[in-house]
């Protein structure tokens, strides 16, 4: 499954494939790792998913620098609004349950920076999902999920970790 904005339909448009129509969209397909396949449009923590993807638009898309080279933590950011949006709404704690199978991202794992950050955005994505879950059973689902939203209109294409966890605990003191 994937988010996909109008502008990302051009790498295709060179095969003769016209698929987005100068539309955004979200793709759906299949896990042909599971037997039998799971088709992840009958996931909704997928939907759910791939919509926040949408919702957060062109924020949290490329590395940011920083003083030791590459930060990947933007991306990780969107995956993990992607992947706790969804749960929370659902009130579960797995991501992709139904449609990962064993690769469900759990959001109670107890993942930290920078130990747990590789560089790859859904890993990554995980600490600071793991993270708004363990905040949210602190403050509770409104308020958090509120000030996750005011605090993402602010964010740019690199918020990093860091930025987004202070524009988030501003958003709070104003709760």
């Amino acid at each position: 499954a994937a988010f996909m904005p109008a502008s990302s339909s051009d790498l295709l448009k060179q095969y003769g494939v016209d698929l987005l129509k100068g539309e955004d969209g979200i793709i759906f397909g299949y896990n042909n790792l599971m037997t039998p396949y799971a088709n992840f449009a009958w996931d909704a923590g997928v939907i759910y998913h791939e919509y926040t993807h949408y919702s957060i638009g062109s924020a949290l898309w490329r590395p940011a620098a920083d003083k030791y080279g590459v930060d990947p933590t933007p991306r990780g950011l969107n995956e993990a609004l992607a992947d706790y949006m969804p749960c929370s709404f659902t009130s579960n704690t797995k991501m992709g349950e139904y449609a990962l199978g064993s690769s469900a991202r759990d959001l109670t794992r107890n993942l930290k920076c920078p130990d747990h950050i590789v560089g790859e955005e859904h890993q990554d994505g995980e600490v600071a999902s793991g993270a708004l879950w363990a905040a949210r059973t602190v403050v509770g689902k409104d308020v958090l999920d509120k000030a996750i939203w005011k605090a993402v209109i602010t964010f740019t294409a690199s918020t990093t970790f860091s930025e987004a966890s202070t524009a988030i605990l501003d958003e709070l003191k104003t709760a």
